[in-house]
């Protein structure tokens, strides 16, 4: 199984600041290599935590499938959660509070884009990953 990369002390580590929207971000999330495949999602700016979580729960709910462990996948739901007036991205409006607090994306409506967006993700991970790494 894949090691997990969420940090649970980064809660605590992370200092809120305001944005220049005046909305609450921590400030010690840093940006990660844009070519990442399996993306450290305690790392991930607020806005890419969406296509994450919508094209992770596509491929767990739709296509029995994970690119992120669980422990990941809770991960980006309580960072959602936590930023949710910093997760800006066009597809936002798909995703539920009620659902991210249950740790669910099972009742997303996803567009084909996601869905063919997160079937690429998969097979570009799945050819980098060793078959005794898989989760």
């Amino acid at each position: 199984m894949r090691a997990s990369s969420y940090d649970p002390t980064f809660w605590e580590r992370g200092t809120k600041t305001l944005d220049m929207g005046g909305r609450n971000c921590y400030n010690d999330v840093m940006e990660i290599e844009k070519s990442s495949f399996y993306p450290d999602v305690s790392t991930v700016e607020a806005g890419r935590l969406v296509p994450i979580y919508l094209m992770s729960s596509y491929l767990y709910y739709e296509q029995d499938k994970n690119v992120l462990s669980d422990i990941d996948y809770d991960a980006v739901c309580l960072r959602l959660i936590a930023e949710w007036d910093c997760a800006e991205h066009p597809h936002r409006n798909l995703l539920n509070l009620d659902s991210l607090r249950a740790g669910t994306g099972y009742d997303v409506k996803y567009t084909k884009m996601i869905k063919m967006a997160a079937l690429q993700w998969y097979d570009s991970w799945n050819s980098q990953v060793p078959l005794d790494m898989t989760p």
